[in-house]
């Protein structure tokens, strides 16, 4: 992974991870997905990040409020190591 970006353009929200992949010890090759994060809620109606308000806000958001639970969740952005760590140390169901 190179790179995590949030992209907003007019009324979407996506969280873009980049990765490469060398080849031949001189080529690179990306590969690049975006998820819409349009599905993540508080409520029916109140989308947890919001195409009404400036990318720095839902970037914010994402970065410094957003659980890592909930992000490992509905993100591709751990890998399977460290979703095993964030589920034992933020699980809110773990008993």
């Amino acid at each position: 992974m190179v790179s995590v970006r949030i992209v907003q353009p007019r009324g979407r929200i996506w969280l873009e991870i980049t990765q490469e992949e060398h080849i031949a010890g001189y080529l690179v090759d990306q590969t690049i997905k975006r998820t819409d994060l349009g599905f993540i809620a508080e409520d029916y109606d109140d989308k947890y990040f919001s195409p009404a308000v400036d990318i720095s806000v839902n970037a914010e958001r994402f970065v410094n409020e957003f659980e890592p639970y909930s992000i490992m969740m509905t993100t591709d952005l751990f890998h399977e190591e460290g979703c095993n760590e964030v589920n034992e140390r933020f699980n809110p169901h773990r008993a």
